[in-house]
């Protein structure tokens, strides 16, 4: 009965004793503001000793770390807060009695609060390209780094402000009282997520490779779906540091997984038009129309009447703000999704009248970021982007007798943006900046060419003198042979393939123009 007793009364002990939080920051933004806040709540500050100065400087009252610890700063700083007093503090589990306990029994006091930032490693290595490897392993934040974690594991007892922009949202909760357990279990994601992205940055840069994780996503991070690919599928969407768009819901039904996929695609797409008015109808992730306009409704028309049959309840993606006029246009069709950088107010009320239709904003988060990803089953891939640019990478060789009019050329580069976007072996026919045909998924590139035709003359598009994009070159002239008999008379592939001069051949047999750019453009 002693025993409980005493248990009772040190867990009371321990509830009304003063809150402690330990500050450690190399980034001092919005500090103070946090501090005065702290101090109004009679939080006791413990600093490390950079914090420490600078909090004194600016007359606010905080106990060092070493004072603390009752143990200096070694090793030049490489060792100050890697002590048990510490992490006992922020790793005590509250309603453990005999961890409370330990903690009388050494005098260690609960750390309620944990205020720290890591060494800015990315900054220092882009801004350091000569720097000596001593002074860039300098820069690897340790300590810190375990701070964060113990903090963020004991999130059910302790606070974790990993990032400046986080003060402010922590401080009202703090006024309202309402810091609550999912508050602190969101802190917690972020906390994880900004060290996974560290070492990240750390890790490939000894391998000899600098990715720029640009800026980390501090808004909430799982987002739960309704059900995956199928209906007997569970799926949620996790937001990264890796990402390079944002989106935002303006309204219509919640998101769904396959509805993502196909926004992924339409973004993958649009990084390739900015400045023209585009548009491009999605379906099951791969484009099934696309076409520029001399405005965003001529856009829309072309790219809804590249394959109509398909646009029925798909994802519609603009480069452009969409206005009403447009918005009316596409109202016209059943649309689960159009995705754009801004809708006018009009446009918006026009698209009211679809309960069902969801208007999703995007803007670019990571405006430097190269890099895609894909998860499979052994790993996460990454890869730089696909970007298509008119420079010396890219040829326009025509190496047939068939010369190219200046006309086709507008083509080419349209078809080329838009071949990217279709699984291999993807064809494209475009005319007159607009998609007529398209084929890809297939085993083998004579099929894809069967399906692009096929789909463009069963809309009655016009297939004399359209341009034929490939993703790859032709392994065998046969493709050549099937065209020839719909006037197809300019041809557009990377070239590579060991048969390529019987290629030319059979196009200058046809009087067929074809252009060898020097790059190939697969999409698995």
């Amino acid at each position: 009965m002693l025993i409980i007793s005493y248990q009772k009364y040190f867990i009371v002990y321990i509830k009304i004793m003063k809150k402690y939080a330990l500050i450690s920051v190399s980034n001092k933004t919005n500090l103070l503001n946090l501090v005065s806040t702290l101090a109004q709540y009679n939080y006791t500050i413990i600093a490390t000793s950079g914090t420490e100065k600078f909090l004194k400087i600016n007359n606010y009252e905080c106990v060092g770390v070493a004072e603390f610890n009752d143990f200096p700063e070694i090793l030049n700083g490489r060792v100050k807060t890697l002590h048990p007093k510490i992490f006992a503090g922020l790793l005590a589990d509250r309603n453990d009695t005999e961890h409370l306990k330990e903690l009388e029994k050494y005098n260690i006091p609960l750390i309620d609060l944990l205020v720290c930032n890591l060494y800015d490693f990315e900054n220092f290595i882009n801004n350091n390209k000569d720097g000596s490897l001593s002074q860039i392993i300098e820069n690897i934040d340790i300590g810190g780094v375990g701070l964060i974690r113990a903090a963020a594991k004991n999130f059910e007892n302790v606070v974790v402000l990993s990032n400046p922009e986080q003060y402010k949202e922590f401080t009202i909760k703090l006024k309202n009282n309402d810091i609550d357990l999912s508050f602190r279990k969101k802190l917690a994601i972020q906390a994880f997520q900004l060290i996974s992205c560290y070492d990240f940055v750390i890790s490939n840069y000894l391998r000899g490779k600098i990715i720029d994780s640009n800026i980390v996503n501090f808004t909430e991070t799982i987002t739960d779906l309704s059900y995956g690919e199928n209906p007997h599928q569970s799926a949620f969407l996790i937001n990264t540091v890796y990402d390079k768009y944002s989106i935002h819901q303006l309204y219509g039904p919640a998101i769904s997984y396959n509805n993502i996929l196909d926004i992924n695609a339409g973004l993958r797409l649009l990084e390739n038009f900015e400045n023209d008015f585009f548009c491009a109808v999605f379906k099951h992730s791969g484009p099934c129309g696309a076409a520029l306009g001399v405005n965003m409704s001529e856009a829309y028309i072309k790219a809804n009447k590249s394959d109509p049959v398909s646009a029925y309840g798909g994802v519609v993606v603009f480069n452009n703000i969409v206005d009403a006029e447009t918005a009316r246009f596409v109202i016209k069709n059943f649309t689960e999704v159009v995705l754009a950088p801004d809708f006018t107010i009009e446009a918006q009320r026009v698209f009211a009248e679809k309960k069902k239709t969801r208007l999703i904003l995007y803007y670019k988060k990571n405006k430097n970021y190269k890099l895609e990803y894909k998860s499979t089953f052994v790993g996460v891939l990454f890869q730089e982007t696909d970007f298509f640019a008119l420079s010396n990478e890219v040829v326009f060789n025509n190496v047939t007798n068939t010369p190219v009019s200046d006309k086709k050329r507008l083509d080419i580069i349209f078809g080329l943006k838009i071949v990217k976007a279709i699984k291999s072996n993807a064809i494209v026919l475009v005319n007159n900046n607009m998609v007529i045909g398209i084929g890809g998924g297939q085993p083998n590139r004579i099929n894809s060419v069967r399906l692009a035709i096929h789909n463009a003359k069963k809309y009655g598009h016009d297939i004399d003198d359209a341009v034929l994009i490939s993703d790859g070159f032709f392994p065998f002239s046969d493709s050549i042979e099937f065209i020839k008999d719909y006037n197809i008379k300019t041809v557009v592939q990377p070239g590579g393939s060991k048969r390529d001069q019987d290629i030319i051949d059979t196009c200058n047999k046809y009087n067929i123009s074809m252009i060898l750019t020097g790059r190939r453009h697969f999409y698995h």
